[in-house]
């Protein structure tokens, strides 16, 4: 009686979700996804595609991370906000980083900068009242815009893209 009738968990297949069902864990497959009305996203391994979210869609990530959606605007929801940033953090390690197993749990030696940070490529649609006006730019690690993006398809609530990460300037 703790969890709402629907929830997903099941402890026994280490798969967990929240009381509120915005955050759902499934350890085994490495993965977890978060579905509020201000961001939506998902941690998870290479290759993950046609995740559906309401409002980000991930049609393909080819290396594993972080992919998320998120309102600039606070009182805003992602389905209504004028402005968003998608954020795609994958591996990011000091160079020369020393471990002593190929899972990364015992570090032996920190490394040196710089950061190396894995380059990737994405495809998501966003759907938003806005999305037919939106411009897409990537940004540089300041946050300044450093090119357009190309959109794959926009329509009146929809706009699909592809951003490489290897490909930016």
């Amino acid at each position: 009686g703790l969890v709402p009738v629907g929830n997903r968990t099941k402890v026994i297949n280490d798969v967990y979700e929240s009381v509120t069902g915005e955050i759902y864990m499934d350890s085994r497959k490495n993965f977890m996804a978060i579905n509020t009305p201000n961001l939506q996203g998902i941690c998870a391994e290479a290759k993950t595609k046609y995740l559906d979210l309401p409002n980000f869609k991930i049609e393909e990530m080819s290396v594993k991370g972080n992919l998320a959606a998120v309102s600039v605007e606070p009182a805003k929801s992602l389905q209504n906000t004028g402005r968003i940033v998608v954020v795609y953090a994958t591996d990011a390690l000091n160079n020369k980083m020393v471990f002593d197993e190929k899972e990364r749990i015992t570090l032996r030696d920190n490394g040196t900068s710089p950061v190396l940070v894995e380059s990737g490529k994405f495809t998501v649609t966003v759907r938003n009242d806005n999305a037919g006006q939106f411009k897409i730019y990537a940004l540089d690690m300041s946050g300044n815009r450093s090119e357009e993006i190309p959109a794959l398809s926009a329509k009146a609530n929809e706009v699909t893209f592809t951003v490489d990460t290897a490909k930016l300037a």
